[in-house]
């Protein structure tokens, strides 16, 4: 009676599956078989909406608003009302939405503004500027950058603009903290976004105030260290519950 070679592959295969080790014709189960994974890519979001939600950030805008002629097609605004206070870089909104979201002034001109985009449609408009921004433009740039990488709006769905939004001050009051001088107002907005806690106890004579943390998003680390941030952490536990199954 013969005995035949134990067939130790084909066991294997029978319990992991067989090997795909130099056939990148065949994906594993495992690769495909998943859920509640997200993937996708997220509209714009520019510094025009957020500052429409947070226009403390942006500073004052110049005033009186300038004025100025469209024409579709041209990324030129001719017959500027005044051009004082204004400077290349910064952010500009029209009244009547000729130019998209994201703006900003390329080149200045006698009686002319050159801007990033070309202009939809003709006819006079009034711009909305923001010049003296309370955090650096740049900086505000930087930080719309990494929320748009870090929230997928597929997931955030409905909720995606406002955790943009929560995610990019949460990170302007740190760097408000952090770069601000304590007198300027840069330092004032810190204060104001800076998260102590829920109020526990209150006294009169020598005021004392206690604070107890907001309990139930522990781990968060820095999020805990502004309100703006521990809103995006506490919908952030809901937007992200539920199992993730692979088989």
């Amino acid at each position: 009676m013969g005995s035949a070679t134990p067939g130790w592959d084909l066991w294997l295969d029978s319990i992991w599956g067989p090997s795909y080790e130099g056939d990148s014709s065949v994906i594993p189960s495992a690769a495909i078989c998943a859920s509640n994974f997200v993937f996708g890519t997220n509209p714009p979001y520019t510094i025009q909406d957020f500052l429409s939600f947070y226009p403390k950030f942006g500073g004052t805008t110049i005033s009186p608003a300038p004025t100025g002629t469209a024409t579709q097609g041209s990324a030129q605004l001719t017959g500027v009302s005044s051009t004082i206070g204004i400077a290349v870089g910064n952010s500009i909104l029209d009244s009547s939405a000729f130019f998209p979201d994201g703006t900003v002034i390329s080149s200045i001109g006698s009686g002319t503004l050159t801007l990033s985009n070309e202009a939809v449609g003709t006819g006079p408009t009034t711009l909305t500027i923001w010049n003296a921004p309370i955090i650096p433009f740049l900086a505000i740039f930087a930080y719309i950058a990494l929320a748009s990488a870090s929230l997928v709006q597929a997931r955030w769905l409905e909720q995606w603009t406002i955790a943009m939004g929560l995610f990019v001050a949460h990170f302007l009051t740190l760097y408000a903290q952090s770069d601000g001088n304590p007198s300027s107002t840069a330092s004032q907005i810190a204060a104001q976004g800076l998260s102590n806690g829920v109020q526990v106890a209150k006294s009169v004579g020598d005021v004392s105030v206690n604070y107890q943390p907001v309990q139930g998003i522990e781990g968060w680390a820095a999020w805990n260290l502004t309100s703006y941030g521990q809103l995006l952490a506490t919908m952030g536990r809901l937007v992200g519950s539920g199992p993730v199954l692979l088989w």
